[in-house]
């Protein structure tokens, strides 16, 4: 009986190993193993597609003085509104691309005029709400002129830096900004509006920016004071606008393309031959907490007001605004 049922169990083994069965030890090992490797891909499945929200730390916590320090964030358009070609990556100064997008969001049309109607709608346009917030709304200011055009575009790059945290500037402060009729000269606006680089001098005496002459370093989105002719005071014919870019046209042609409001259609965009132009001031936005100190100008700037009446050369303009 024993050599009986040892030859059986030998017969066994042998079947068994024929037919590759595997002893339950091994098999308990392999499905553990399995069952590790299953658990790995599902758990590296569902980090690629699930994606946890972060819990923001207490130093994320950004106050409006903390935002000064970090870069705007802006999104990247490859253009603005109806401005061909011109792409925010062109210029990395990022006040500039404040600039071009708040040219963006500027209407188009409604005609150029500097009438009575037109100053008064301009008035209408600047408001103060409760914040204290900037409101600006150009809609409002038609027609329009290029100074009164550009003043916009500058006052919605300040409400955008003010929405940012990038400059803070109390209710008293803004009333500086508002329009209330000043002259040549007087306040911020009568220094804007002034003949001459109104622009250049604001920028200088607020030390907000800084002016130039030469095109080789003009970026899209800096203002720019264009001179028809040699005359610059009294006798003057210029043009206040916010610079594009040049080209040249198919006969070979350098042109200066810019936006403001134009005769006589008003807002928009206008492409001259580089011949028509006598002179040229850029004037780029750089420092623009250099506006929270408006109050501190005096309220007269002799040297702008003095324009309605002289003239000036071209080094005296350039030694007052401290451009090159």
């Amino acid at each position: 009986m024993a050599a009986g049922k040892s030859q059986a169990g030998v017969r066994m083994l042998i079947e068994i190993d024929n037919m590759h069965l595997i002893p339950r030890s091994y098999l308990v090992r392999i499905l553990f193993a399995a069952g590790i490797l299953l658990v790995g891909i599902c758990q590296k499945t569902f980090s690629e597609t699930h994606h946890p929200i972060p819990i923001p730390s207490q130093s994320s916590q950004t106050t409006a003085s903390n935002n000064k320090d970090k870069p705007l964030k802006l999104e990247s358009e490859k253009t603005i509104g109806n401005i061909t070609q011109i792409s925010l990556n062109v210029s990395k100064n990022e006040i500039n691309e404040l600039v071009l997008k708040a040219i963006k969001e500027m209407p188009s049309g409604g005609g150029y005029a500097t009438s009575s109607k037109a100053a008064i709608n301009f008035g209408k346009s600047i408001v103060i709400t409760a914040g204290p917030k900037l409101r600006v709304t150009p809609e409002v200011a038609m027609p329009s002129y290029c100074s009164s055009a550009t003043y916009l575009v500058l006052m919605k790059v300040i409400k955008n830096l003010l929405e940012l945290g990038k400059i803070s500037i109390d209710e008293n402060t803004l009333q500086k900004f508002l329009w209330k009729g000043q002259s040549d000269g007087v306040g911020v606006w009568g220094r804007w509006n002034a003949n001459g680089p109104g622009a250049a001098r604001l920028f200088h005496e607020l030390n907000a920016g800084e002016s130039f002459s030469d095109l080789s370093k003009a970026l899209p989105g800096d203002f720019l004071k264009i001179w028809w002719t040699d005359e610059i005071g009294a006798k003057e014919r210029g043009h206040l606008v916010v610079f594009l870019e040049t080209r040249k046209n198919e006969k070979g042609e350098e042109l200066i393309k810019f936006w403001s409001s134009n005769i006589p259609d008003g807002y928009g965009e206008k492409e001259v031959s580089l011949e028509k132009v006598k002179r040229m001031l850029f004037s780029r936005l750089s420092r623009p907490e250099g506006f929270e100190s408006v109050t501190n100008l005096p309220n007269k700037d002799e040297f702008l007001a003095s324009m309605l009446k002289e003239s000036f050369t071209i080094d005296e303009v350039k030694k007052m605004t401290g451009s090159n």
